[in-house]
């Protein structure tokens, strides 16, 4: 057996660090507040265990902070002996009737900016129009807009703050954004949704005068 072949079999077997996954899918908005589903996944440290919640939640548009989270779904994957135990329960909860009473309507991705770039430099977002650019967000927003996820976090907030703003975001990207008649909402993902690293997804409101006058500076500098 070559040295290369032991070394896979060591890795393959080797403990996987603890990790976190939260996917977010953004459900739609009022004039005070925006909706989604979240789904996070626990990695407790383990070949043999997974753990989901799933959850509709709630933040403020100004000031992007969670404000209500509904449980609605738990899973969990176990394996003992080579014998796997899947554990799958919905709790009592009708989000029809909770998107309905608050007269959401069902959002699509828009593509107002699709002729812009966003770039992520120095953990700040910019939008950018050819040689010109523009911020958008700044690290202490990047920041706050994850805030509400320390609670699912297994590291100490400290520990979990610098991870991402100084890690993951060096792999953040917009991957879609949504428009209401107040707010663009941008969707960032940070990190790659497999293997046994952190993934993450979330939300930053932006009011709508901003990115216009953002864009109308762009349409005067060229």
């Amino acid at each position: 057996m070559s040295f290369s072949v032991v070394l896979l079999i060591i890795a393959f077997f080797l403990t996987p660090d603890k990790a976190n996954w939260c996917r977010i899918i953004f459900l739609g908005a009022t004039e005070t507040n925006y909706y989604c589903l979240l789904i996070h996944r626990t990695q407790p440290g383990s070949h043999y265990a997974l753990f989901d919640s799933v959850y509709v939640v709630q933040f403020s548009n100004q000031e992007n902070k969670l404000q209500n989270r509904k449980l609605i779904r738990t899973w969990a994957w176990t394996q003992l002996n080579d014998h796997p135990i899947e554990k799958d329960s919905a709790l009592t909860f009708d989000i029809g009737t909770y998107l309905t009473d608050l007269k959401l309507r069902n959002q699509f991705p828009s593509d107002d900016l699709d002729k812009y770039d966003f770039t992520f430099r120095n953990s700040r977002l910019y939008l950018r129009s050819g040689t010109q650019e523009s911020l958008l967000a700044d690290s202490a927003i990047l920041g706050r807009s994850q805030e509400w996820l320390l609670p699912f976090a297994q590291q100490t907030p400290r520990e979990w703050l610098a991870l991402h703003l100084r890690g993951l975001l060096s792999q953040a990207r917009v991957v879609e954004y949504f428009r209401t008649k107040s707010f663009y909402y941008f969707v960032i993902r940070t990190g790659w949704g497999s293997g046994d690293t952190n993934f993450l997804q979330f939300i930053i409101p932006i009011p709508e005068p901003i990115i216009a006058g953002i864009l109308d500076g762009f349409k005067k500098r060229k």
